[in-house]
């Protein structure tokens, strides 16, 4: 992540910065005397010094707006941002419209991982100065650091197309790739394929060689059966970063799916060379040998996995191979459905909080046209994780069968 405390120290004088005569000095407030000291402390570079100067300053006059402002740069500048926050505020409660101040404000909240407080903050910056890129690139950090990607590439887009030749656009350059790339994320996440789809080729837009965003379009090709294109995007992937695992297992993947089983089995086969510990890559050693109609050489791979994987993964790679026929085909005419269940049930024994057991349970039930149970065991996987996307929306396509079904019936009536 890029650094984000550059922090300019502009401290205010009480009267114009050249050499004071004795008998200018001698008009100036006490509290305008202890400000201008605290100036001389800063240009020596000592802050606590400093600090102690222009408190001494705001005690003596409260309303001295100045003196707020420099006690904030100059607690800032000894990392002590809480306080150097709420000088920052008052000297806002003094001057509203105190372009700087905000602009400081924001930086000191964001150093206290305040960050929907520091946006706020570059934005009242940038209803005073619609222009200032410094307060624009700021304001797409604080969303940053707040997980807010969307709202991220709406200003620094802005900053990139209004300010091409500002210091920071070389960092905004950098960094725009991966905001596009997690609202990416967001989308496949909830299984929008399109706004996904979007984002990434946004994200190569600016870096073409951002393998992340790489990976995932050829994860989403995958999903949408371009197994041919999806193994091309690996390979893609692959040449920029040839030690992506992410990019290696797809690639093994989408081999196996398009049908080229011994190039599966191999990249398969290197990949346990780095990890013998992974279910996924016994998973597809298992359906590799299926579909090659070598039963013996998936029972092979499934003990090797029962002596190196986890437990847990273990069951599911056993109830995974059962839900297959002697084809290789998922669900396929004569795949073992009671075996599948057996062991469903065995890892929901054995593993209670798991919701994943309970959900492929709820997709056998389905498919024997038995809604009633398949909610229920929907349902028992959304106790365990309410965030079960995959168990959300099966939830809701049985009610919604369920509902069309009850419709019928009436009209049969």
């Amino acid at each position: 992540m890029i650094r984000l405390w550059i922090i300019a120290l502009v401290l205010v004088m009480s009267a114009p910065a050249v050499a004071v005569q004795d008998e200018e000095q001698a008009k100036l407030t006490p509290a305008e005397r202890q400000n201008n000291l605290g100036t001389q402390h800063a240009a020596r570079g000592d802050f606590r010094q400093a600090a102690g100067a222009f408190r001494r300053a705001v005690d003596l006059d409260p309303a001295m707006t100045v003196a707020h402002y420099n006690l904030g740069l100059a607690l800032a500048r000894v990392r002590n941002h809480k306080d150097a926050a709420f000088a920052f505020q008052s000297t806002l409660r003094l001057a509203p419209r105190y372009f700087d101040a905000w602009f400081q404000l924001g930086l000191s909240l964001m150093a206290t991982d305040r960050f929907g407080e520091a946006a706020s903050a570059f934005e009242e910056c940038l209803s005073l100065r619609r222009g200032s890129s410094a307060a624009r690139f700021r304001l797409g950090q604080s969303y940053w650091k707040a997980g807010k990607w969307p709202m991220v590439i709406a200003q620094w887009d802005s900053l990139l197309n209004e300010s091409p030749d500002h210091p920071s656009t070389e960092v905004v350059r950098q960094e725009l790739p991966r905001a596009y790339y997690n609202v990416g994320l967001h989308h496949q996440g909830r299984a929008d394929r399109g706004l996904a789809r979007q984002a990434y080729e946004d994200a190569l837009r600016l870096d073409a060689s951002y393998v992340p965003a790489l990976n995932n379009l050829a994860i989403l090709l995958s999903e949408e059966e371009n197994y041919e294109e999806a193994a091309s995007q690996f390979e893609m992937a692959l040449e920029i970063d040839p030690t992506h695992s992410g990019a290696q297992l797809g690639l093994a993947t989408a081999l196996r799916q398009s049908g080229r089983l011994d190039e599966a089995i191999e990249r398969y086969q290197g990949l346990l060379a780095e990890s013998t510990s992974d279910a996924r890559v016994y998973q597809g050693l298992v359906l590799a040998h299926l579909q090659k109609w070598d039963h013996q050489g998936a029972d092979r791979w499934l003990e090797q996995a029962e002596a190196h994987a986890d437990p847990y993964d273990v069951l599911m790679l056993r109830a995974y191979l059962s839900e297959h026929n002697e084809e290789g085909e998922r669900y396929g005419e004569g795949y073992d459905e009671e075996g599948a269940r057996e062991v469903y049930e065995e890892a929901i024994r054995r593993f209670p909080d798991r919701p994943e057991p309970h959900y492929n349970i709820g997709v056998i039930e389905v498919r024997r046209d038995r809604l009633a149970e398949a909610m229920g065991a929907f349902d028992r996987a959304l106790s365990r994780d309410p965030s079960y996307l995959a168990a959300q929306q099966a939830m809701v396509n049985c009610k919604r069968i369920a509902k069309q079904q009850n419709y019928q019936m009436l009209k049969i009536k």
